[in-house]
Order: C-alpha cells, then sequence, then structure tokens
C-alpha cells in the first residue's frame, strides 16, 4: 500500500466489542451515504488500563483507495476469543466511531498477556487490532443501554 495520509482517533475513552456477525452489512459502501451508522447489537465494554490509540493511515494500493487502522490499548481481560470482533471507540463528547465490518476483511486482534511484577501487580493484556479496507472507521449510533459491562 502506498502511504499519502496519516491521521488518528482523538480522546478515546471508551472501547467496547462486538461481533462482527452482528453488524449491519455493507457498513464500508453505506458510510459514504449515511450520516451515521445505527449498531443495534450488544457490545461488551473492555476494562482499560491505558489509554487506547488508533492510527489510521490511508494510501492506494494498485490504484485503489485503501485504508488501514491500527488500534492499541491494555485491558484487565482479554476480549472475546474465537470470534470476528469489531470495536466501538467512544470519544470523550461522546460520539461513537465503529472499527470494523459484518463482511471480510475483518479486523485481526492479536493479544499478548504481560505478567505482572512480583510486588503485586496484577496481569494485563494488550491488544493491538489490525483492519484494512475501504473505509476503517466509520461513525456510528450506538445506544448505551446495548452496552454490558
Amino acid at each position: 500500500m502506498t502511504e499519502d495520509i496519516k491521521t488518528t482517533v482523538p480522546g478515546i475513552v471508551k472501547v467496547r466489542a462486538v461481533r462482527c456477525a452482528d453488524l449491519p452489512q455493507g457498513i464500508p459502501l453505506l458510510a459514504d451515504n449515511v450520516n451515521l451508522i445505527p449498531v443495534l447489537a450488544t457490545a461488551a465494554e473492555i476494562a482499560l488500563i491505558d489509554i487506547p490509540e488508533c492510527k489510521i493511515t490511508s494510501g492506494s494500493d494498485a490504484g485503489s483507495p485503501q485504508e488501514e487502522a491500527v488500534l492499541t490499548f491494555t485491558a484487565t481481560r482479554s476480549p472475546l476469543a474465537g470470534y470476528s470482533l469489531a470495536y466501538i471507540l467512544t470519544d470523550a463528547a461522546g460520539n461513537h466511531t465503529l472499527l470494523g465490518a459484518r463482511e471480510w476483511p475483518r479486523p485481526i486482534t492479536e493479544v499478548t498477556m504481560v505478567t505482572g511484577t512480583p510486588g503485586g501487580d496484577a496481569r494485563a493484556y494488550e491488544v493491538k487490532v489490525t483492519y484494512t479496507s475501504l473505509r476503517v472507521t466509520v461513525p456510528c449510533f450506538f445506544p448505551e443501554k446495548s452496552a454490558k459491562k
């Protein structure tokens, strides 16, 4: 991929995991025509230890526009194992951004368990999510009551 533009998703305060299979179809294509994509699926809030960071690189691959997002965070628990997951990022102003889609390619989640120090620090999970698509982040509508802790 030829890299052109680098951006970030600023001020992430919450990260939620939702199964890709529960998302509406065609999100990358709908994103250009709809202001907010509705996400009405149940999403699990991830207990964060640090401030998440999401970097987005825009460019082209063989002449086609392409974006790649890398989301990194440290959590107290590992995200749901065995599922293809998308992520809902919430910023300090309460705006929601969806990272992922129902169709392939889906985000790739890598989890590394980090043990605590002998002095008693708890173990943690370093999570790295990589996602490449036509559009990697889209504004979404997510009702807060759909979240479970």
